[in-house]
């Protein structure tokens, strides 16, 4: 059973995230095309090897912490 590592934490980020602003999402992790980490959250160790796609021509919150968002997520410390 394959589980993939995803950015999560136990709140939700919710970052006000304006287009410009650099934000990325993972391709292996996301339930939803829309889904998108803020620099600040992302680590790109819990990534390795997935497709991770940076955006910077978005705009709204980052979904760190959202369960609803990213497949199977696990905390990592």
């Amino acid at each position: 059973n394959f589980i993939q590592e995803c950015d999560f934490q136990e709140t939700l980020c919710g970052k006000h995230i304006e287009k410009g602003m650099s934000t990325f999402t993972c391709l292996d992790c996301e339930k939803d095309p829309t889904s998108i980490i803020c620099a600040e959250c992302f680590d790109p160790s819990k990534h390795q090897g997935h497709r991770i796609i940076p955006k910077s021509n978005t705009s709204g919150c980052c979904d760190c912490g959202d369960a609803e968002s990213w497949d199977e997520v696990i905390i990592l410390n």
